[in-house]
């Protein structure tokens, strides 16, 4: 049981406890972001490169 009331913020109000809203960083979240989509890049370039290369021994 918590010793002191809930902080009414709009944050888990319905949990009974005192609460401190979380700070976003949003410096980490771009650079978080920028890495997925390299991500997500460098796998569509392999995916086309392995296509490719399966295209061309099957032609040959």
């Amino acid at each position: 049981m918590p010793t002191q009331a809930e902080t009414i913020n709009g944050f888990q109000d319905s949990d009974g406890c005192p609460d401190i809203i979380p700070t976003v960083d949003t410096k980490s979240e771009q650079d978080n972001s920028f890495l997925q989509w390299t991500a997500v890049i460098a796998s569509v370039i392999t995916a086309v490169g392995a296509i490719s290369a399966a295209k061309l021994r099957k032609s040959s």
